[in-house]
């Protein structure tokens, strides 16, 4: 029994290192500068393209407490895997596009995968640390994270720009490589065993709460 709690604190000790490679794979995003362009080169008008982002903002709201629900119930780090599974599909979405409403899907996607990652990391993070009694590390860890969140920005924007003037596509597949790199590399974190007392289990429960919170 022993050996076996020794074995789970290791591998919450695990989570933080893996934080690092997963944050730095996540921004590490070569389509962040060019896909405007792209799909003006698909045909797209500024006035399409305008609307293609109001989907991805219009989704990104819609789906912002159900997301959240999923990471209250089924777990942190379930959210983070899904998070990455509709990034790839957005971005292979994006690369087989060729028509308004399948870049429509795409965005609609796209915004869901940064619902299911939104805070879901940061707390699995938290969690972990807080398990293995180290939760006043919480905010130095975060530093780190941001600086390598930062730093895979920037590469991503260089480095996007780049494939984008051999093809623009090659961006994409690049990103949906990156994106199933991150995928698999999500299902290696080890979800803490820490429930909060007033945890949401069901999703009644979780809009009856976004309710209230509005309301009252």
């Amino acid at each position: 029994m022993e050996k076996m709690a020794k074995t789970y604190i290791l591998k919450l000790k695990k989570n933080i290192i893996k934080e690092y490679i997963y944050t730095f794979l996540n921004s590490f995003n070569p389509i962040a500068t060019v896909w405007m362009l792209y799909l003006a080169f698909k045909g797209m008008s500024l006035t399409q393209i305008g609307i293609l982002e109001a989907i991805f903002h219009i989704a990104s709201f819609l789906m912002e407490v159900p997301t959240g629900a999923i990471a209250d119930i089924y777990g942190r780090k379930a959210s983070r895997i899904l998070g990455r599974l509709m990034w790839v599909l957005s971005n292979i979405s994006m690369l087989f596009g060729n028509n308004f409403y399948q870049f429509a899907f795409a965005m609609a996607l796209m915004a869901l995968s940064y619902n299911l990652e939104s805070g879901a990391g940061q707390a699995l993070l938290y969690d972990s640390l807080k398990e293995i009694k180290k939760d006043k590390e919480y905010m130095k860890i975060a530093g780190k994270i941001e600086v390598l969140t930062q730093i895979g920005m920037i590469s991503g924007y260089i480095f996007g720009g780049y494939l984008a003037k051999i093809k623009y596509e090659l961006a994409f597949i690049n990103a949906c490589i990156l994106g199933l790199a991150a995928l698999f590399h999500s299902m290696t974190f080890v979800e803490p065993k820490i429930k909060e007392e007033h945890q949401i289990k069901t999703f009644k429960a979780v809009f009856k709460n976004a309710y209230e919170s509005l309301v009252y």
